[in-house]
């Protein structure tokens, strides 16, 4: 069975991290400061191979952070890395100018629904 990725809209400069995809994900990534590869695979519509490789060649070259809680890695963007306050104004700039990205963001639930409530 294979998804469709959700068609986004994007502003010029919406290939600055290489494709359109690494730019959708790595402003995803710093809009939900905490986040996993399934969670972002199901927010954008693509594959969660597609989604861990690009998080792999993220954390080899330092940019983002992955952590162990539970059985989940969760993805941050890596506070040690050398030009992070950089990173987080460009993307803040970037973020501001694509309100797609927070819209898809806003659809993540934080906490679970409370017992018997109705969908």
């Amino acid at each position: 069975m294979s998804r469709k990725p959700k068609e986004l809209h994007l502003p010029p400069g919406s290939e600055l991290f290489g494709t359109k995809t690494a730019t959708t994900l790595i402003q995803l990534v710093y809009v939900l400061k905490d986040t996993y590869a399934k969670e972002l695979a199901d927010l954008t519509g693509l594959g969660a191979t597609t989604v861990k490789n690009q998080l792999s060649n993220w954390e080899n070259t330092g940019i983002i952070s992955l952590r162990t809680v539970g059985r989940q890695r969760m993805v941050t963007l890596n506070p040690r890395f050398y030009a992070i306050n950089e990173l987080c104004a460009l993307l803040e700039r970037m973020v501001l100018q694509n309100p797609e990205i927070l819209e898809i963001a806003s659809a993540k639930r934080s906490r679970p629904r409370k017992t018997g409530k109705e969908i």
